[in-house]
């Protein structure tokens, strides 16, 4: 399970995200669509963006204490590519 508790994300005065929580159940495929920029990669990418506020954990390990622990127990596309059609 990954649990996403009161997760904000700030750039100065701007606020991308704002205390969202959420919980994914184990076997889960969760997507979080939204345009370049929207604060998508603070929540899902486990790590790559620090949050200002709040906290994650997957399965029990938090992502800041263990980032490669938290990591390897999730699966995790950070970006999709588009292939041109023949």
């Amino acid at each position: 399970m990954i649990a996403i508790q009161y997760l904000s994300r700030r750039y100065g005065s701007f606020c991308a995200v704002r205390r969202i929580s959420l919980t994914i159940p184990d076997g889960s495929i969760f997507g979080l669509p939204g345009p370049n920029g929207a604060g998508k990669s603070t929540p899902v990418g486990l790590g790559i963006l620090k949050a200002s506020d709040g906290r994650i954990t997957v399965e029990g390990v938090d992502v800041t204490a263990d980032p490669i622990g938290a990591k390897k127990r999730v699966g995790y596309v950070p970006k999709a590519r588009r292939y041109a059609r023949p």
